[in-house]
């Protein structure tokens, strides 16, 4: 790692730390910026280092933008996918090349969020029916089936041992 940062070019900050948003941009100091996007703070002790660009692993297999990612880890027995979403339809991948489906159909226009409690993957959007997902089978949580009926919500979070979902 250190051989690649010998190449790159320093950026010096003074004593007054290098994002300024007082300033206009054309009387900034040297080593002050108004907007840091897109860099390393500190990758060399008291700089900034340009990152440049970024390794695209892949994409949803509908090629639309994903706008769920979230890394299923398992401590039970230590295994760990990928669970990925355009809004629409929800993929399992462990190599970003070879994905399974593992839920379709769902409402667009509303946010997929999850998290991962004791196990398994909770998925909620405010819209469809709430799911848990163990890593092999998908439940609805809608009252059908002899599961319970758990009320939609946009948000979700865990706490004192039990499930909050909200909004």
């Amino acid at each position: 790692m250190t051989s690649i940062l010998e190449d790159v070019e320093q950026i010096s900050i003074d004593k007054w730390g290098s994002l300024n948003t007082a300033a206009s941009s054309s009387r900034l100091p040297d080593g002050h910026s108004p907007n840091n996007q897109n860099v390393w703070m500190d990758e060399k002790p008291g700089s900034v280092v340009t990152a440049n660009g970024y390794q695209k692993l892949g994409e949803t297999p509908s090629g639309l933008p994903p706008t769920l990612l979230i890394n299923f880890f398992k401590t039970s027995d230590g295994s760990q996918t990928l669970i990925v979403s355009d809004g629409q339809t929800v993929w399992k991948t462990t190599d970003y090349s070879n994905f399974t489906e593992i839920k379709t159909g769902l409402s667009s226009f509303f946010q997929l969020r999850g998290m991962v409690i004791r196990d398994k993957l909770w998925l909620t959007n405010g819209s469809d029916p709430v799911m848990t997902y163990n890593g092999s089978s998908l439940v609805v949580l809608d009252g059908t089936g002899g599961t319970p009926n758990v009320p939609a919500g946009k948000y979700i979070d865990y706490h004192d041992e039990r499930v909050w979902i909200y909004g």
